[in-house]
């Protein structure tokens, strides 16, 4: 990514980068943490704070991952990117269909209401006077007493910022109840990704994903396979 980082030099946008705890047996392909903190401090170096989001999420947790086990490394984890980013974005997991079925033997549980309320009192604590807000992704609960408040992926506010410019702007209507996210157009694909991360909502399993990423070819215009010239294509309005 940062080799072609040049390429997008007459665009104005921002970049999100998870980075959580969890080792191989949850992200199975992913490379090393210390590697993808270097990344984002290259990243926030070239484009500034604004425009690198942390993601801490999802938080999961079970007998290995505590909720002492996640204070412990967000803290020294903020201490790497609290001058790299102005925001860490957190949720926690839901175990849709396909999440539990990925993470099998992992023995996670949704999250009690208890569990994210000290949760995000100890992250919150955590991040005091660091500079880095915390926001919660898609979540019905309410941590405002904590300073955490219902953020977006796609944040309006923070495009603006960026382009400079107010925006004519609503919130998608496609997306889910609790998403904030504004009108965008999404040009990824479900089942490419072969990171191999059990709690992703985004690949039916590692073997679908490791298909679909096979198939991807550079000189085509879609990201898996070809265009074979009877396709049915419909206009956005």
């Amino acid at each position: 990514m940062l080799k072609g980082l040049d390429a997008l030099n007459d665009y104005k946008y921002y970049v999100q980068v998870s980075i959580t705890p969890y080792g191989h047996d949850v992200e199975a392909k992913l490379w090393d943490k210390k590697d993808i903190i270097s990344t984002v401090q290259e990243l926030s170096e070239r484009l500034g704070r604004e425009r690198v989001v942390w993601r801490y999420d999802p938080i999961l947790l079970n007998d290995h991952y505590t909720i002492e086990g996640h204070l412990e490394w967000f803290k020294n984890t903020l201490e790497s990117l609290a001058p790299c980013v102005e925001r860490c974005v957190i949720s926690f997991i839901d175990l849709y269909a396909k999440a539990k079925k990925n993470t099998q033997g992992l023995n996670l549980h949704e999250l009690s209401e208890e569990e994210m309320n000290t949760l995000a009192a100890g992250m919150s604590d955590i991040a005091k006077g660091s500079g880095v807000t915390l926001q919660t992704c898609s979540e019905a609960i309410d941590l405002e007493k904590y300073g955490i408040v219902h953020g977006a992926c796609i944040d309006g506010e923070l495009v603006e910022r960026i382009v400079g410019k107010s925006l004519n702007v609503s919130r998608a209507k496609t997306q889910r109840p609790l998403c904030n996210c504004v009108e965008s157009f999404d040009i990824g694909q479900y089942d490419t990704c072969i990171h191999g991360c059990r709690y992703c909502y985004a690949n039916a399993s590692l073997e679908r994903a490791r298909q679909g990423f096979d198939n991807h070819n550079p000189n085509s215009s879609v990201i898996t396979g070809n265009l074979l010239g009877d396709e049915h294509i419909t206009l956005h309005e």
